[in-house]
Order: C-alpha cells, then structure tokens, then sequence
C-alpha cells in the first residue's frame, strides 16, 4: 500500500457509471480522487492527465493505490477498433510500473449467440461484431499483462445499465425519455425477449468490492444483474411508476434497415442487435461465490429510481 489511507482514481467519473463509483468510495469514507482532461466535479480533487500518454499516467499514478478504468468511448466502431487497445495498452503499462491495481469496467460485447442461457466467464468469446472484438481485445491486453509482467487487476464485466441518471440505454432513449414527455415509447428490439440488466449503484460497489479484495485479482468477474426481464414488462413497470398505460411502437426490421442507410448511430446500434434479438442473460455466480451476502437490487426498484431521478431534474 503506497498510502496509510489507500487512494482510488477514478477515470470516466462524468459518466453514469464512474460517478456511481465515486459516490460509493465517497459512502464508504474512502480517498477518491477522479481523473480526466479538464476538472470534473467540485466533490473531489482531478487529476489532468491524457489517459493515452503513458509517461503522463504513471506520473499521475505514482501515489495511486486503485485505478478504475470506467471510461466510454465514442460508440462509433471504426473508433472503437483504434482506440481501445491504444487506450489499454498506455493503462496497463502505466499500472504495471507504478504498482496500481487496474480496475476495469468492461461489457459483454465480446459473447455472440449462439449462447447459452445464463452464459458465464467460461463462455466462448467470438465476437461477431468490430465492437466486441475491441473491446476483447483491450481485455486480453489487461490478461496478457497479469499473465507476464505480474499486473494487478481485476475486470467486471456489465450488463447493459439501468438506475440514476442512465442516458446511454436501449431503456432510455425513444423509450423511457419518451414516456417522460408524455409520449408513447418507440424501440427497435423484439418486445418479448428477455435479457439481463445491471443496476449502476449495484455495479459500482461491485467493483469496490472485487477492488478491495485482493482474491480477486487475475480474474474476470461478471458484475450482479437482476432476473431476466423483457421489454414489455418493463413497459408494465414504467406505466406501473408513472400512473400510465402507455403503449409500445416497434419499428419494422426492414424499416430500420433502411434506415441505417441514412443514420450512423443506428448502423452502429444495428451491430450490436444480437444482443437483444434473441435471449442474452449472464450469470453472476462467480461473483456470489466470493461475495455471498451482497444483495442485488430487483428489476423493479431500479427502474423506479430511474425514473425518479429524471423526475427530479
């Protein structure tokens, strides 16, 4: 331990996640300081650092005990392709010569269908889409690293988000952002298929936790998720919360094709449909074997939590 009392850098603290990491290393009276280009919040003290320039990183992280990699790149794949393992490469060196325990948040691109129900961190990894091999290639960078040159890390794997301010969502954008403006909820997705959501405020003392506890380094950790649930149901939930009964549009397949002629960000949606196209739901049991008492926040509350946190604003 470099410091009597450890200190937690936060990288991505603007972002819905990293800032649900902060407040709970701020909960639990932890030193956390967050790192970026420009200063980030008024709660705690930043770091200015380029996170691809590797010298500057390790000067950065020369009194760091914890590193928490919660960073969102831009969602266009060719970027992702370039830029991920440029990222990670400059990460894990700096971690490597400073000492640091590297925390990533990875996600779970990298697991194509076909899949089996509640697929864990055993699964086979072929990803069929360019952002799922980049982000599996920025992993393996982090294993290859903990494999030669005795990095400490952990990765926790999330489920897409849901909870407190959550934005970047199939769950908030045309749907929940929709119904909060009085309007009926549109989706791209088939209404019926279940999949698995993970809770921020649950995936952030996740990755506290997997942090603080050294046994679990050298490994990858699928982060807690609530029951598989589908977009109808959702639906139910919301209407339930809001006193509504709002119904779901769904936009023809052959429409959005179309449509990803014309609009980027649906192509690059269009990608990653596979994960919502037929059953996509992961097992955490890996982590509940090391973390037996930790309680997972239903379905149900995290998205009334959602729901009020936009209220409020």
């Amino acid at each position: 331990m470099k410091n009597s009392k450890p200190l937690h850098l936060v990288a991505g603290s603007r972002g819905a996640m990293g800032s649900a990491v902060v407040r709970d290393l701020i909960n639990r009276g932890e030193n956390v300081q967050a790192i970026g280009k420009t200063t980030s919040s008024e709660r705690i003290k930043t770091k200015i650092v380029d996170l691809y320039d590797s010298n500057s990183l390790i000067e950065a992280l020369k009194d760091v005990d914890y590193f928490y990699l919660c960073v969102g790149l831009p969602y266009n794949s060719k970027y992702w392709l370039e830029n991920w393992p440029k990222l990670m490469k400059s990460c894990v060196e700096a971690c490597i010569a400073s000492n640091t325990v590297l925390v990533f948040l990875d996600n779970i691109y990298m697991y194509s269908p076909p899949l089996p129900l509640f697929f864990d961190e055993k699964t086979e990894q072929v990803p069929k889409s360019i952002k799922g091999i980049a982000r599996k290639m920025a992993a393996d960078l982090i294993l290859d690293g903990i494999k030669n040159d005795n990095l400490k890390a952990v990765i926790g794997r999330s489920a897409s988000f849901l909870g407190p301010g959550v934005v970047n969502s199939s769950l908030y954008t045309s749907f929940l952002d929709r119904m909060l403006a009085g309007k009926s909820p549109q989706s791209i997705f088939n209404p019926s298929i279940p999949i698995t959501y993970a809770y921020i405020e649950d995936n952030a003392k996740a990755l506290v936790e997997l942090a603080l506890n050294s046994k679990s380094y050298g490994e990858v950790y699928h982060l807690p998720v609530g029951k598989p649930i589908s977009l109808k149901e959702i639906l139910d939930i919301c209407n339930k919360v809001l006193g509504k009964n709002y119904k779901l549009s769904i936009m023809p397949k052959l429409l959005f094709k179309i449509l990803c002629l014309f609009i980027p960000i649906f192509r690059e949606i269009d990608e990653v449909r596979y994960q919502y196209d037929e059953p996509y739901t992961m097992s955490y049991d890996k982590f509940s074997k090391l973390f037996p008492k930790f309680q997972v926040t239903s379905n149900e509350e995290g998205i009334q939590k959602m729901i009020e946190s936009f209220q409020k604003q």
